[in-house]
């Protein structure tokens, strides 16, 4: 299993996203953080990565 820069780079970011996802005290500072294009990049990039994992 070899993944690029830019795919531990996507895990590592997506990673530190979970927790405040996760736990969401504050809620309507992450809808303000994230709009509709940042989020549905985030979605699509988390699918293609995930589909990669499960070819492994």
């Amino acid at each position: 299993m070899v993944l690029s820069d830019s795919d531990l780079d996507f895990l590592f970011a997506l990673n530190k996203l979970s927790v405040p996802t996760r736990y969401p005290e504050n809620l309507k500072d992450l809808i303000k953080e994230f709009n509709q294009v940042d989020t549905e990049k985030i979605l699509n990039t988390s699918k293609k990565t995930l589909q990669w994992i499960k070819q492994q």
